[in-house]
């Protein structure tokens, strides 16, 4: 607001107008009528310096309120948390006032425009052995009573089948910017052609 306000610079700026043209009229007078004596003209001239002086002590601060303006906001820049993607806040872990440690979580943030699940298929699956990357995948969410269908991209094939169960860990990736799917329902995928469905691990 300080910043803002140039009532002060301006008024400054125009009694130096003013009376620099009192001065030159002055001397002007003094000069070629001796209507004004030297003693008068030396007198404005004090006052013109006097006036001067204010204006210049004006402008240097506004020069100081605009440095200390710059460092304001640099400290409040650096007090901004801005996050890497974009997303919901899922959790606030500090209340307001409380201090952030560094390093510490402090808030919780959840992209869910690119959403993914993990299903393991089983190697032995001649389907399963057919998948991969970038492969597309139909699949089909249960909320409810409803069924919501999305098109998936195998991102990820796990390049180690468990040796218990011979399961392979798959990572499909699917497009979830219209918010439809919540994470964590759940899930299940189509395998091509016999549509061999596949239990989802984690949505």
């Amino acid at each position: 607001v300080l910043l803002g306000d140039k009532s002060k610079l301006n008024t400054a700026a125009h009694n130096k107008e003013v009376m620099g043209e009192l001065v030159n009229n002055n001397r002007q007078l003094h000069n070629y009528l001796g209507a004004v004596s030297r003693e008068e003209v030396r007198k404005l001239e004090m006052q013109f310096a006097g006036v001067d002086g204010d204006m210049n002590a004006a402008k240097q601060e506004k020069k100081r309120e605009a440095i200390e303006l710059q460092m304001a906001q640099r400290e409040l820049e650096r007090r901004i948390l801005r996050a890497p993607i974009d997303g919901v806040v899922t959790e606030v872990a500090i209340e307001p006032g409380e201090w952030a440690q560094p390093g510490k979580m402090v808030l919780h943030i959840v992209d869910t425009a690119k959403s993914f699940l993990e299903v393991n298929i089983n190697l032995g699956d001649i389907y399963a052995r057919d998948l991969k990357q970038n492969s597309k995948l139909e699949i089909q969410f249960k909320a409810g009573a409803k069924e919501i269908k999305k098109m998936g991209t195998v991102t990820f094939i796990s390049p180690i089948a468990d040796k218990s169960s011979s399961l392979v860990r798959v990572k499909i990736e699917f497009d979830n910017s219209d918010g439809a799917i919540l994470l964590g329902m759940p899930a299940t995928v189509l395998l091509p052609d016999l549509k061999t469905a596949a239990p989802a691990l984690d949505s």
